[in-house]
């Protein structure tokens, strides 16, 4: 009898008593959420998502409401009922965009913090909008945001721009590992391309200086590329994840393919991503709000026929010839919990390119010919490797310690042959960088938090060129880009930062860092020139500090001050390069003193609506001291010197007496209704060179970002411009630096362009993409750029995740 009642009772109620199973997914991303709670209002009950996203709901009844909730996510409250419809148990949630600041996290000193802690401003690019943005380069994730300026002097190019800073004066990071080398220069860098957007995890864009944190070269900012990392599960259970992905492109005929895999265990975890990129010709904007006709259109391009260098009309002037190239991406990550407060990664990285074809200057010409009939970087090669530990410790030393050692294997070639002539020249740089970096945070009587560490760093670099005849297959010595003897050069700095609560409102953050820097350079007899020096030698410090005060008055206001020095210890290109652009050659010299930034920043953000609108803005101010630009000199008693079949205006680096740059930026971002976020950002810039009486080279017109989106389940779609305003020519630098020659009489014009973006959850495992850039196909070039922007862009992607 007792077993038929129970039978009874399992057969009328067993339905409530089974556990309902649902995962919450990112509705961005698709990837599970954990820590999202659901609570039965009737009972209060609540029951947490575990890291796979999953939850199990036991005793609730179809009437109840339950609330679901998630830092940085909107709540919901739904009926139990709704839950158990689900036909594939999976729940949405919808990122919280305006407030979402406070479960955002970048790594500062090797420690993650919450953004709303860090003074600086800071853009957070997630691996959810590199996805949905989907641009082809990881320039092109920078130039998205509408914060950052990025110049291209071809297509396989990208060289960011942060508060009128560029090149060798902001510095990059991937996975804590510095990029920059001692041949970073001054002028326009592609070193961005090298990182693979299809794997990155976040970008972190820090505006302002950042020596203390990162050393030489973050005068305006710093870029910190981060990588997927596959963590252990730590339990008995394994992972296996992929994803594919292909993606077509039509102003350029794009052709990419993604594939990546990771397999992750209790106590380990590896991690295989592959991306193959093919690139063709770019085809430039039809319409033309500026009005010129002819700007910036290809009419003619070089070829060889029958050994013999001609000129080609080309069948369409919008389509830049000679702009397409090839990239592969390779990285491979392994995951190691030796001990339970010991993590060990190994990271390797692989990028190579196919020749990229330098746009700008093939598109010059000497007289009624082209002046090039070859000008080509490439192949590109980047190579690194690094071995890094995160250990944990209740100790006296540190709570929590990072270790990176690092090499990396640089090759940076170019070929060029004038047009009509045999002899084709190369240089080949190739550069050995070890480093090594150990960071360790240390909690000081629960009254402040001390980060402190040491960097060391080294760079040999190997300068060779020679001229071959293509015919004769003969080969002549020509004039290296570098010392012709070989080059070294190291550093060493040490830091110590802390940040304190002085009241609840208030928090300290300062830091002090002393960094020591070491360069030898060895010129061998040439009869090209003749310099008053055979070698050069250097042997300096810098020490650099920063205080910033956050000051959160109450749970909408947050008003941060921030005063700070930074430093960029003088490198091999600085001091030693030789090279010919747009008339100008400059020429070795072996003065020069670091140069420093003394900077102030006001940064205010306030919420509104119930955080459905937060409003973000700030000013900035930079003083350079012995700043390095570019000065007319001679050598000897001459002023011209003849490389590269011309004669060319000689000159060289020397460091300025002062120079400044200010500007300010202000943010929206406005919640219309839970699907429908209006966002946009503009910053202006800057500058003056007080020692030349001009203007400061690479700092960009006003330009920014606004956009309207809207998400609901698995669509997601968003309507956003893009917009610069005009640089008029009497605001560009002294000589060849913002490429005049590439721009208009009167300067760069205004341009804005309309773009829709769009994707759709096919299935929980299969997503499509569809955009649409430049609608109105205007034509435009970015400030400074050596090459006109894509016209009306038709993208179409596919992904599959399991």
């Amino acid at each position: 009898m007792n077993k038929f009642i129970l039978c009874v009772f399992l057969i009328l109620f067993g339905h409530s008593l089974i556990a309902q199973q649902i995962t919450f997914r990112d509705l961005e991303t698709n990837l599970p959420v954990s820590n999202a709670s659901v609570q039965n209002l009737r009972t209060g009950n609540i029951e947490f998502s575990n890291k796979f996203g999953l939850v199990e709901l036991l005793g609730f009844q179809p009437e109840d409401d339950l609330i679901v909730s998630c830092l940085g996510y909107f709540d919901r409250v739904i009926l139990y009922s709704q839950f158990k419809k689900s036909s594939d148990k999976n729940f949405y949630l919808i990122q919280q965009v305006v407030s979402v600041p406070e479960a955002q996290v970048i790594t500062q000193f090797g420690h993650t913090e919450k953004l709303s802690e860090v003074a600086n401003q800071v853009e957070l690019i997630q691996a959810s909008k590199i996805k949905f943005r989907n641009p082809q380069t990881s320039a092109d994730a920078l130039q998205s945001t509408g914060k950052v300026a990025v110049q291209k002097s071809q297509q396989g190019g990208g060289s960011p721009v942060l508060r009128g800073f560029e090149a060798n004066k902001i510095l990059l990071v991937v996975d804590g590992v510095r990029m920059n080398n001692a041949i970073y220069r001054s002028g326009h860098l592609q070193n961005s391309i090298t990182i693979d957007p299809f794997i990155l995890e976040q970008v972190e864009v820090v505006f302002g200086p950042g020596s203390v944190t990162y050393g030489s070269d973050a005068l305006g900012g710093v870029v910190h590329f981060r990588t997927k990392t596959p963590q252990p599960t730590g339990n008995h259970t394994q992972e296996v994840d992929a994803n594919i992905f292909g993606r077509l492109s039509s102003a350029n005929q794009e052709k990419s393919f993604h594939a990546d895999v990771s397999v992750k265990g209790k106590d380990y975890g590896f991690l295989t991503s592959v991306t193959h990129t093919r690139f063709g010709d770019l085809r430039m904007g039809t319409v033309r709000p500026h009005n010129n006709l002819n700007w910036g259109k290809v009419f003619y391009y070089a070829d060889r026929v029958e050994g013999v260098d001609v000129m080609v009309e080309n069948p369409n002037p919008d389509v830049q010839k000679g702009t397409g190239y090839e990239q592969v991406d390779l990285v491979q990550k392994f995951i190691f919990d030796v001990h339970r407060k010991v993590q060990l990664d190994f990271n390797l990285q692989y990028s190579t390119s196919s020749l990229v074809p330098r746009f700008d200057v093939l598109s010059e010409y000497s007289g009624d010919n082209l002046k090039w009939a070859e000008w080509n970087y490439g192949p590109q090669n980047r190579f690194m490797s690094a071995l890094g530990a995160t250990i944990s410790s209740g100790g006296s030393l540190f709570r929590e310690a990072r270790v990176i050692a690092a090499f990396q294997r640089i090759e940076e070639d170019r070929y060029s042959r004038r047009f009509g002539s045999n002899a084709r020249n190369l240089e080949q740089e190739d550069l050995w960088v070890y480093s090594l970096n150990l960071d360790l945070m240390k909690q000081w009587r629960n009254v402040a938090k001390i980060n402190y560490g040491i960097e060391f760093t080294y760079n040999d670099v190997l300068s060779e060129a020679f001229d071959k005849d293509i015919e004769t297959r003969e080969i002549s010595p020509a004039i290296t880009r570098y010392p012709n003897g070989g080059s070294q050069m190291s550093t060493l700095g040490a830091y110590l930062a802390m940040k304190k609560e002085l009241t609840k409102e208030l928090v300290l953050d300062a830091g002090l860092r002393y960094s020591r820097a070491n360069l030898s350079a060895n010129f061998n007899p040439t009869g090209f020139y003749e310099l008053p020096f055979d070698q050069i030698y250097f042997n300096n410090g810098a020490v650099t500090g920063s205080t910033a005060l956050l000051w959160k008055p109450d749970s909408t206001w947050q008003v941060n001050a921030t005063l700070a020095t930074a430093y960029r210890i003088p490198n091999v290109d600085d001091y030693g390069k030789v090279r010919e652009k747009g008339g100008f050659v400059t020429v070795p010299n072996n003065e020069f003193k670091p140069e420093y930034v003394y900077s102030g920043e006001l940064k205010l953000s306030k919420t509104l609506l119930n955080e459905k609108l937060r409003l973000t803005g700030g000013g900035f101010y930079s003083w350079l001291k012995d700043a390095i630009v570019v000065r007319n000199t001679t050598l000897g008693d001459t002023t011209h010197l003849f490389i590269d079949g011309d004669y060319a205006r000689i000159q060289t680096n020397v460091n300025a007496a002062q120079a400044f740059i200010t500007g300010g930026y202000f943010e929206v971002a406005l919640q219309i209704a839970k699907p429908l976020t209006l966002t946009g950002a503009m910053t202006y810039t800057y500058g003056r060179d007080l020692s030349g009486d001009g203007p400061m080279a690479h700092i960009p017109p006003l330009f920014g970002r606004g956009g309207l989106q809207y998400q609901h389940e698995k669509f997601r779609g968003e309507v956003f411009t893009l917009f610069n305003a005009k640089k008029s020519v009497e605001d560009y630098a002294p000589g060849a630096t913002d490429n005049p020659v590439s721009a208009l009489e009167n300067g760069n014009p205004a341009w804005w362009t309309l773009n829709i973006a769009t994707s759709y959850y096919i299935s929980q495992t299969l997503e499509a993409q569809l955009g649409l850039e430049n609608i109105l196909d205007h034509h435009y070039r970015t400030f400074a750029s050596g090459l006109s922007a894509p016209g009306r862009n038709l993208i179409l992607g596919l992904r599959a995740s399991f």
